[in-house]
């Protein structure tokens, strides 16, 4: 079997994929800014639309975040970027705040493309357009890409951290990787697992070619807005005893179980919860069910497995194979072992509960992933035809399924939804707006 690296024009993708994906970013951007109302609105959002109110007033400034799970404050960070982006859009609604999200998402998209086209190399390329087209229309990744949530601001600073990460024999590229990988991590906690597996995969590829001294410059500069918060577990915060940590949680592995199921969609139930039944049984024409929702969950299920299966059986034919220079020092196999394979075994050692939006903080490596496992990694037409084939089918699957979900959400207002919760403009039709614990809101008092 030839080791050839395939073949990609390095000008971007044939005209007319290259309006395929177009056509696909332009749907992404109307699942993501459509029905602006129509965003999850529970106590989360409730603390952290409250806090950037009360900062913009010039009420004082929070040093830490929302409580986390664990009874301890986050860092001050995963609230200060909302603060900053309140700023931008200024409103006396969620909906403003959320609206800048919003964008910032849509453009996030539109730079992995960009990313795609001037730093992967050429070889590479074609898996990540595939990546951006999985992501523009995969049902949680919509939704978590429209609401006021720490993991929904990321993918900007995603798309940074994965430029520095690139260039990271460079001073600028190690500077960059350092401060934002800290950054994210201040954001939302996984961050910081993944700070650890990207200093590991280096240490182990690389170690004499990174910069490390531009890294630590830049590390030292993206801890710096910690201090506050290492103070507060240091004078205020409850002994740090989990709740939750268990042996049982290493034996589910759910990292991996989501990193495989996320990218094929198969995530509408995290979000409809008790009327997942009702929603694949959608849409109904004159009253009757026509179950296209669940024709359309075993058509992912089918190409899932296939996809899957196929690649284990390329893996095993090919185990024994010497790897091609291009592909052992892929940068992109470097990236997936750091996060899917280091940061992996990190978290499942830590036998601490993983959920699916932690996946959010490798934004979007799982698509990158399922997108090579389509498409091999070796010149071989007919498993590249064929993996084409079913990256097509998956990402018109999922653009129909999010589709519905979107006019679903839209038409029961998210009215006993599980997951969801009743959403923002149907509580501001009712006059039963969500709010925050006055306890959460007292904590930040007394850490100012």
């Amino acid at each position: 079997m030839s080791d050839e690296a395939p073949t990609v024009h390095t000008s971007g993708l044939p005209w007319l994929t290259r309006g395929g994906l177009l056509a696909v970013l332009v749907l992404g951007a109307i699942f993501r800014l459509i029905w602006v109302e129509d965003i999850e609105y529970k106590l989360d959002e409730a603390f952290t639309f409250a806090q950037v109110r009360r900062v913009l007033q010039g009420e004082g400034w929070p040093w830490v975040g929302m409580p986390s799970s664990q009874e301890v404050a986050n860092p001050g960070l995963s609230l200060w970027v909302f603060v900053g982006l309140g700023a931008l859009n200024p409103g006396d609604e969620p909906t403003s705040l959320a609206r800048v999200i919003q964008i910032g998402n849509v453009l996030a998209l539109v730079g992995l493309v960009l990313f795609a086209r001037y730093v992967v190399p050429a070889r590479e390329r074609e898996a990540w357009y595939w990546a951006v087209a999985l992501a523009a229309v995969n049902p949680l990744t919509v939704l978590c890409h429209r609401k006021i949530w720490p993991p929904c601001v990321l993918p900007p600073l995603l798309l940074l951290l994965w430029l520095g990460w690139w260039y990271r024999e460079r001073r600028w590229g190690a500077f960059l990787w350092g401060a934002m990988v800290l950054v994210i991590g201040q954001i939302h906690m996984f961050g910081f697992f993944l700070a650890v597996a990207l200093v590991v995969t280096a240490w182990f590829y690389q170690r004499r070619q990174v910069r490390w001294g531009w890294w630590g410059a830049g590390s030292f500069l993206g801890a710096l807005p910690m201090v506050p918060w290492v103070y507060y577990l240091l004078t205020e915060a409850p002994p740090h005893v989990s709740k939750h940590a268990s042996w049982g949680q290493l034996l589910l592995c759910r990292f991996w179980l989501y990193w495989i199921s996320d990218p094929l969609g198969y995530t509408v139930e995290h979000n409809l919860g008790n009327r997942m039944g009702d929603f694949l049984a959608s849409p109904y024409l004159w009253g009757k069910p026509t179950y296209l929702m669940l024709l359309c969950h075993a058509a992912l299920l089918s190409l899932g497995a296939f996809l899957l299966v196929r690649g284990i059986r390329r893996w095993w034919v090919q185990r024994g194979e010497p790897l091609a220079p291009a592909d052992a020092s892929s940068p992109t196999k470097r990236t997936l072992v750091a996060a899917m394979g280091v940061c992996g075994v990190i978290l499942m050692l830590g036998r601490l509960p993983i959920h699916r939006h932690y996946l959010l903080v490798v934004f979007p490596l799982v698509n990158v992933w399922l997108a090579r496992l389509a498409l091999g990694t070796k010149a071989v037409p007919s498993v590249q035809r064929l993996g084409r084939l079913a990256l097509l089918g998956l990402v018109l699957l999922q653009a129909l399924m999010t589709t519905q979900m979107m006019c679903y959400l839209h038409q029961h207002g998210g009215a006993d939804v599980h997951g969801f919760g009743v959403s923002y403009g149907v509580q501001a039709r009712t006059g039963q707006v969500t709010q925050a614990p006055p306890e959460w809101l007292n904590l930040r008092q007394r850490s100012r």
